[in-house]
Protein backbone atom coordinates (compact mmCIF):
# COMPACT_ATOMS: atom_id res chain seq x y z
CA UNK A 1 0.00 0.00 0.00
CA UNK A 2 0.90 3.56 -1.10
CA UNK A 3 2.59 5.17 2.75
CA UNK A 4 1.94 9.06 2.45
CA UNK A 5 3.99 9.58 5.27
CA UNK A 6 7.20 8.37 3.12
CA UNK A 7 6.47 10.55 0.55
CA UNK A 8 8.37 13.55 -0.22
CA UNK A 9 6.86 14.71 -3.22
CA UNK A 10 10.40 14.74 -4.58
CA UNK A 11 8.78 13.10 -8.31
CA UNK A 12 11.78 11.48 -8.49
CA UNK A 13 9.56 8.32 -9.38
CA UNK A 14 8.11 9.32 -12.58
CA UNK A 15 10.73 11.21 -13.90
CA UNK A 16 12.62 7.78 -14.15
CA UNK A 17 9.49 6.52 -15.77
CA UNK A 18 10.90 5.58 -19.53
CA UNK A 19 7.42 5.55 -20.94
CA UNK A 20 6.66 9.36 -19.93
CA UNK A 21 8.83 12.77 -20.23
CA UNK A 22 7.83 13.91 -16.98
CA UNK A 23 10.29 17.08 -15.66
CA UNK A 24 10.63 17.41 -11.78
CA UNK A 25 8.35 19.98 -11.37
CA UNK A 26 5.45 17.81 -13.39
CA UNK A 27 5.86 14.58 -11.43
CA UNK A 28 5.88 16.89 -8.37
CA UNK A 29 2.93 18.23 -9.40
CA UNK A 30 1.01 14.66 -10.01
CA UNK A 31 1.81 13.20 -7.19
CA UNK A 32 0.20 16.22 -5.40
CA UNK A 33 -2.99 15.80 -7.45
CA UNK A 34 -2.88 11.49 -6.55
CA UNK A 35 -2.59 11.94 -3.03
CA UNK A 36 -5.21 14.85 -2.68
CA UNK A 37 -7.58 12.55 -5.37
CA UNK A 38 -7.85 15.08 -8.26
CA UNK A 39 -7.39 14.18 -11.62
CA UNK A 40 -3.76 13.09 -12.73
CA UNK A 41 -2.38 12.52 -17.26
CA UNK A 42 -0.10 9.81 -15.45
CA UNK A 43 -3.17 7.58 -14.93
CA UNK A 44 -4.02 7.16 -18.29
CA UNK A 45 -0.04 6.89 -19.20
CA UNK A 46 0.95 4.57 -16.76
CA UNK A 47 1.57 1.29 -18.53
CA UNK A 48 1.12 -0.85 -15.28
CA UNK A 49 4.96 -1.94 -15.34
CA UNK A 50 5.41 -1.00 -11.53
CA UNK A 51 8.96 0.23 -11.92
CA UNK A 52 8.07 3.66 -10.13
CA UNK A 53 7.86 1.32 -6.75
CA UNK A 54 11.66 0.39 -7.08
CA UNK A 55 12.47 4.21 -8.97
CA UNK A 56 10.95 5.58 -5.22
CA UNK A 57 14.12 5.19 -2.41
CA UNK A 58 12.00 6.19 0.29
CA UNK A 59 10.15 2.84 -0.36
CA UNK A 60 6.50 4.68 -0.52
CA UNK A 61 4.53 2.83 -3.36
CA UNK A 62 3.52 5.02 -5.78
CA UNK A 63 2.50 2.19 -7.92
CA UNK A 64 0.05 1.30 -5.40
CA UNK A 65 -1.43 4.83 -4.73
CA UNK A 66 -1.18 4.88 -8.93
CA UNK A 67 -3.08 1.73 -9.55
CA UNK A 68 -5.45 2.37 -6.89
CA UNK A 69 -6.49 5.79 -8.25
CA UNK A 70 -6.76 3.95 -11.72
CA UNK A 71 -9.62 1.81 -10.59
CA UNK A 72 -11.59 4.24 -8.90
CA UNK A 73 -11.38 6.81 -11.95
CA UNK A 74 -11.71 4.09 -15.08
CA UNK A 75 -8.54 5.20 -16.80
CA UNK A 76 -7.73 2.55 -18.40
CA UNK A 77 -9.53 0.77 -20.82
CA UNK A 78 -8.97 -2.92 -20.96
CA UNK A 79 -10.19 -4.64 -24.09
CA UNK A 80 -12.59 -7.39 -24.12
CA UNK A 81 -9.98 -9.98 -24.92
CA UNK A 82 -7.75 -9.19 -22.33
CA UNK A 83 -10.36 -9.41 -19.80
CA UNK A 84 -11.52 -12.74 -21.18
CA UNK A 85 -8.57 -14.02 -20.89
CA UNK A 86 -7.81 -13.52 -17.31
CA UNK A 87 -11.15 -14.75 -16.61
CA UNK A 88 -10.13 -18.23 -18.51
CA UNK A 89 -7.13 -17.88 -16.15
CA UNK A 90 -8.88 -17.76 -13.00
CA UNK A 91 -11.36 -20.69 -13.79
CA UNK A 92 -8.56 -23.26 -15.46
CA UNK A 93 -8.66 -26.65 -13.20
CA UNK A 94 -6.83 -26.94 -10.85
CA UNK A 95 -5.47 -30.31 -9.31
CA UNK A 96 -2.59 -31.31 -7.40
CA UNK A 97 0.01 -34.24 -8.74
CA UNK A 98 1.57 -36.21 -5.24
CA UNK A 99 4.90 -36.58 -5.43
CA UNK A 100 7.18 -39.00 -2.98
CA UNK A 101 7.92 -35.90 -0.44
CA UNK A 102 4.38 -34.25 -0.05
CA UNK A 103 5.95 -31.69 1.93
CA UNK A 104 8.03 -29.90 -0.66
CA UNK A 105 5.44 -28.54 -2.91
CA UNK A 106 6.05 -26.88 -6.83
CA UNK A 107 3.51 -24.37 -7.76
CA UNK A 108 3.14 -24.18 -11.14
CA UNK A 109 0.03 -21.04 -10.52
CA UNK A 110 -1.60 -20.97 -14.22
CA UNK A 111 1.15 -21.86 -16.17
CA UNK A 112 0.82 -25.52 -16.73
CA UNK A 113 -0.54 -24.92 -20.73
CA UNK A 114 2.22 -23.20 -21.72
CA UNK A 115 5.27 -25.37 -20.18
CA UNK A 116 6.86 -28.24 -21.91
CA UNK A 117 6.65 -31.48 -20.18
CA UNK A 118 10.28 -31.70 -20.40
CA UNK A 119 10.45 -28.63 -17.89
CA UNK A 120 8.46 -30.42 -15.32
CA UNK A 121 10.00 -33.54 -15.87
CA UNK A 122 13.77 -31.53 -15.34
CA UNK A 123 15.78 -33.43 -12.27
CA UNK A 124 15.69 -30.33 -9.96
CA UNK A 125 11.67 -31.07 -9.35
CA UNK A 126 11.99 -35.02 -8.83
CA UNK A 127 9.60 -35.98 -6.26
CA UNK A 128 7.97 -32.27 -5.46
CA UNK A 129 4.46 -32.60 -5.27
CA UNK A 130 2.54 -30.53 -8.11
CA UNK A 131 0.03 -27.42 -7.57
CA UNK A 132 -1.39 -25.99 -10.47
CA UNK A 133 -4.38 -24.15 -12.65
CA UNK A 134 -6.80 -21.35 -11.27
CA UNK A 135 -6.52 -21.90 -7.70
CA UNK A 136 -3.12 -21.10 -7.45
CA UNK A 137 -3.25 -17.71 -9.49
CA UNK A 138 -2.07 -15.22 -7.25
CA UNK A 139 -3.45 -12.39 -9.43
CA UNK A 140 -1.21 -9.99 -9.13
CA UNK A 141 -1.60 -9.46 -12.53
CA UNK A 142 -4.73 -7.96 -12.13
CA UNK A 143 -3.03 -4.90 -10.97
CA UNK A 144 -1.86 -4.27 -15.28
CA UNK A 145 -5.87 -4.08 -15.80
CA UNK A 146 -6.64 -1.43 -12.82
CA UNK A 147 -7.95 -4.10 -10.28
CA UNK A 148 -6.62 -3.16 -7.51
CA UNK A 149 -9.69 -3.60 -5.20
CA UNK A 150 -9.65 -7.49 -6.07
CA UNK A 151 -6.55 -7.87 -5.16
CA UNK A 152 -6.57 -8.47 -1.38
CA UNK A 153 -9.93 -10.89 -1.95
CA UNK A 154 -8.02 -12.88 -4.41
CA UNK A 155 -4.62 -12.98 -2.54
CA UNK A 156 -5.85 -14.47 0.31
CA UNK A 157 -8.16 -16.65 -1.36
CA UNK A 158 -4.74 -17.49 -3.28
CA UNK A 159 -2.88 -18.01 0.38
CA UNK A 160 -5.67 -20.00 1.58
CA UNK A 161 -5.06 -22.53 -1.13
CA UNK A 162 -1.51 -22.69 -0.58
CA UNK A 163 -2.18 -23.79 2.83
CA UNK A 164 -4.38 -26.24 2.28
CA UNK A 165 -1.20 -27.65 0.97
CA UNK A 166 0.10 -28.86 4.43
CA UNK A 167 3.88 -28.05 2.78
CA UNK A 168 6.74 -27.33 4.68
CA UNK A 169 8.53 -25.73 1.63
CA UNK A 170 6.55 -24.38 -1.66
CA UNK A 171 8.83 -23.91 -4.86
CA UNK A 172 7.16 -20.98 -6.75
CA UNK A 173 7.78 -21.16 -10.81
CA UNK A 174 6.10 -17.97 -11.60
CA UNK A 175 7.91 -14.73 -10.19
CA UNK A 176 4.39 -13.43 -9.21
CA UNK A 177 3.46 -15.91 -7.31
CA UNK A 178 6.81 -15.72 -5.07
CA UNK A 179 6.26 -11.96 -4.70
CA UNK A 180 2.54 -12.28 -3.33
CA UNK A 181 3.58 -14.41 -0.92
CA UNK A 182 7.04 -13.20 0.01
CA UNK A 183 6.43 -8.84 -0.46
CA UNK A 184 2.63 -8.42 -0.32
CA UNK A 185 1.76 -10.83 2.13
CA UNK A 186 2.40 -8.05 5.35
CA UNK A 187 -0.53 -6.06 3.27
CA UNK A 188 -3.13 -9.53 4.25
CA UNK A 189 -1.54 -10.12 7.56
CA UNK A 190 -0.80 -13.84 6.96
CA UNK A 191 2.29 -15.64 9.04
CA UNK A 192 3.30 -18.33 6.56
CA UNK A 193 3.58 -21.72 8.12
CA UNK A 194 5.90 -22.79 5.10
CA UNK A 195 9.18 -21.62 3.22
CA UNK A 196 8.48 -19.50 0.35
CA UNK A 197 10.97 -20.24 -2.40
CA UNK A 198 12.19 -18.08 -5.07
CA UNK A 199 12.37 -20.38 -8.69
CA UNK A 200 16.18 -19.49 -9.55
CA UNK A 201 16.55 -20.13 -5.39
CA UNK A 202 15.74 -23.72 -6.78
CA UNK A 203 17.46 -24.04 -9.17
CA UNK A 204 20.96 -22.65 -8.22
CA UNK A 205 20.85 -24.48 -5.03
CA UNK A 206 20.16 -27.98 -7.37
CA UNK A 207 23.09 -26.13 -9.53
CA UNK A 208 25.30 -26.37 -7.15
CA UNK A 209 24.21 -29.80 -5.47
CA UNK A 210 24.42 -31.31 -9.11
CA UNK A 211 27.16 -29.23 -10.97
CA UNK A 212 27.29 -32.39 -13.55
CA UNK A 213 23.56 -32.53 -14.37
CA UNK A 214 23.60 -30.21 -16.83
CA UNK A 215 25.26 -28.63 -19.81
CA UNK A 216 26.56 -25.50 -19.57
CA UNK A 217 25.47 -22.79 -22.34
CA UNK A 218 28.28 -20.41 -23.55
CA UNK A 219 26.43 -17.43 -24.51
CA UNK A 220 26.17 -13.99 -24.16
CA UNK A 221 22.88 -13.31 -22.88
CA UNK A 222 20.24 -10.31 -22.49
CA UNK A 223 17.75 -10.99 -19.53
CA UNK A 224 14.46 -9.79 -19.62
CA UNK A 225 12.99 -9.16 -16.32
CA UNK A 226 10.02 -9.50 -15.34
CA UNK A 227 7.28 -6.42 -14.20
CA UNK A 228 6.65 -8.77 -10.75
CA UNK A 229 10.47 -8.17 -10.05
CA UNK A 230 10.28 -4.58 -9.04
CA UNK A 231 8.40 -6.01 -5.80
CA UNK A 232 11.86 -8.13 -4.80
CA UNK A 233 14.67 -6.40 -6.82
CA UNK A 234 16.89 -8.58 -4.49
CA UNK A 235 16.73 -11.45 -6.47
CA UNK A 236 19.21 -9.64 -8.49
CA UNK A 237 21.48 -11.18 -6.94
CA UNK A 238 20.05 -14.61 -7.08
CA UNK A 239 20.24 -13.93 -11.32
CA UNK A 240 23.63 -13.37 -11.06
CA UNK A 241 24.66 -16.32 -9.43
CA UNK A 242 22.52 -18.66 -12.07
CA UNK A 243 24.03 -16.95 -14.86
CA UNK A 244 27.62 -17.81 -13.53
CA UNK A 245 26.91 -21.44 -12.83
CA UNK A 246 25.08 -21.65 -16.49
CA UNK A 247 28.31 -20.27 -17.89
CA UNK A 248 25.83 -17.68 -19.54
CA UNK A 249 27.48 -14.17 -19.42
CA UNK A 250 25.21 -11.41 -19.31
CA UNK A 251 26.04 -8.60 -20.78
CA UNK A 252 26.18 -5.02 -20.08
CA UNK A 253 23.00 -3.02 -21.35
CA UNK A 254 21.25 0.11 -21.07
CA UNK A 255 17.61 -1.32 -20.48
CA UNK A 256 18.61 -4.04 -17.49
CA UNK A 257 18.48 -4.72 -13.74
CA UNK A 258 16.97 -1.17 -12.52
CA UNK A 259 16.08 0.49 -15.78
CA UNK A 260 14.81 -2.73 -17.53
CA UNK A 261 11.81 -2.40 -19.83
CA UNK A 262 8.58 -4.26 -19.97
CA UNK A 263 8.42 -7.07 -22.72
CA UNK A 264 5.61 -5.46 -23.59
CA UNK A 265 3.11 -7.87 -22.93
CA UNK A 266 1.52 -5.18 -19.90
CA UNK A 267 1.08 -2.59 -23.47
CA UNK A 268 -0.40 -5.29 -25.33
CA UNK A 269 -3.38 -6.41 -22.82
CA UNK A 270 -4.58 -2.36 -22.71
CA UNK A 271 -4.85 -2.62 -26.49
CA UNK A 272 -1.34 -0.80 -27.30
CA UNK A 273 -0.18 -2.44 -29.88
CA UNK A 274 2.31 -0.06 -31.62
CA UNK A 275 3.39 0.92 -28.43
CA UNK A 276 4.35 -2.00 -27.34
CA UNK A 277 6.16 -2.94 -30.60
CA UNK A 278 7.98 -0.01 -30.41
CA UNK A 279 9.39 -0.54 -26.81
CA UNK A 280 10.02 -4.34 -27.97
CA UNK A 281 12.30 -2.40 -30.65
CA UNK A 282 14.15 -0.09 -28.08
CA UNK A 283 15.02 -3.29 -25.61
CA UNK A 284 16.18 -5.71 -28.30
CA UNK A 285 18.48 -3.56 -30.35
CA UNK A 286 19.83 -2.82 -27.06
CA UNK A 287 20.32 -6.29 -26.38
CA UNK A 288 21.83 -6.96 -29.79
CA UNK A 289 24.15 -3.52 -29.72
CA UNK A 290 25.46 -4.99 -26.52
CA UNK A 291 26.58 -8.19 -27.68
CA UNK A 292 23.88 -10.27 -26.93
CA UNK A 293 22.61 -13.65 -28.44
CA UNK A 294 19.74 -14.34 -26.62
CA UNK A 295 17.38 -12.69 -24.67
CA UNK A 296 16.61 -14.95 -21.33
CA UNK A 297 13.40 -14.59 -19.78
CA UNK A 298 11.84 -15.77 -16.48
CA UNK A 299 8.30 -15.32 -16.85
CA UNK A 300 6.64 -17.74 -19.59
CA UNK A 301 4.28 -14.59 -20.49
CA UNK A 302 7.55 -12.49 -21.44
CA UNK A 303 8.42 -15.35 -23.84
CA UNK A 304 5.17 -15.26 -25.03
CA UNK A 305 5.24 -11.57 -26.10
CA UNK A 306 9.17 -11.26 -27.35
CA UNK A 307 8.91 -14.73 -29.25
CA UNK A 308 8.33 -13.16 -32.56
CA UNK A 309 10.07 -9.83 -31.95
CA UNK A 310 13.92 -12.02 -30.94
CA UNK A 311 13.23 -13.83 -34.83
CA UNK A 312 12.84 -10.52 -36.14
CA UNK A 313 16.26 -9.73 -34.71
CA UNK A 314 17.95 -12.82 -35.31
CA UNK A 315 18.38 -13.41 -31.50
CA UNK A 316 17.23 -16.45 -29.29
CA UNK A 317 14.29 -16.46 -26.61
CA UNK A 318 14.61 -18.59 -24.61
CA UNK A 319 13.76 -19.53 -20.72
CA UNK A 320 15.75 -20.16 -17.91
CA UNK A 321 15.10 -23.89 -17.52
CA UNK A 322 16.69 -23.80 -21.17
CA UNK A 323 19.86 -22.86 -20.07
CA UNK A 324 20.41 -26.22 -17.48
CA UNK A 325 19.35 -28.66 -20.15
CA UNK A 326 19.82 -32.15 -19.34
CA UNK A 327 23.41 -34.01 -20.94
CA UNK A 328 20.51 -36.40 -22.56
CA UNK A 329 18.10 -33.49 -23.51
Amino acid sequence: MFDTSKCDLCGDCLVACPYVDYSPAQATAAMDALIAGRPAGILSQCITCMGCNEYCEKEARPFDLISARQETASALTVPGETLAFFEQIEHMPSKVLPGADKKRVLSLCALAPVLSPATIAHPLFDGLTIAQGGDYFCHIAKLHLAQTSVLETAGRKFIENLLKLQADEIVFFHDECYAMVHKMIDDFGYELPFKPIHLLEHITDYLRRCPEGFVRQHLKVAYQRPCSSRLGPETEQLLDDFFALTGAERVDRKYDRKNALCCGSALAGLGRMEAARDFQILNLQDAKENGAEAIVYLCPMCGVSLAKACHDFNLNCLSVMELIQTPHS
